[in-house]
């Protein structure tokens, strides 16, 4: 029903989703974060937002984990753009909860302290 990644050689590698009729391709170094929504998942790239209906669990399986971290339970973010706060991360302008189950795991992968 919905295909999520389309393995391509190295750094040709791009996340398809799809949604009803439609398909969408990203980059992953163009997707910022993504966010569970009731029954929606959203994408948010750096030009637009996709929103579609499939576990959040089923795309992180897909992304890649050099580039995405899960801090809560309804986001993962694009590692390399946050800053860390104390029960938050900071995306560029966008704050996003950082959960008590994810707070040491998104530390030890930034080599930060958050407590």
């Amino acid at each position: 029903e919905m295909s999520l990644l389309h393995a391509g050689r190295g750094e040709d590698q791009t996340v398809h989703i799809r949604d009803g009729h439609k398909s969408f391709l990203f980059e992953p170094e163009k997707i910022l974060y993504i966010k569970v929504d009731n029954v929606y998942i959203e994408i948010h790239t750096v030009d637009r937002k996709v929103a579609s209906r499939q576990s959040f669990s089923a795309v992180m399986e897909k992304l890649p984990r050099d580039i995405f971290a899960r801090v809560h339970r309804s986001y993962a973010v694009k590692k390399k753009i946050i800053t860390i706060g104390k029960g938050y991360v900071q995306l560029e302008t966008i704050t996003i909860p950082l959960s008590k189950t994810y707070r040491e795991e998104v530390a030890d992968l930034l080599d930060e302290d958050v407590f």
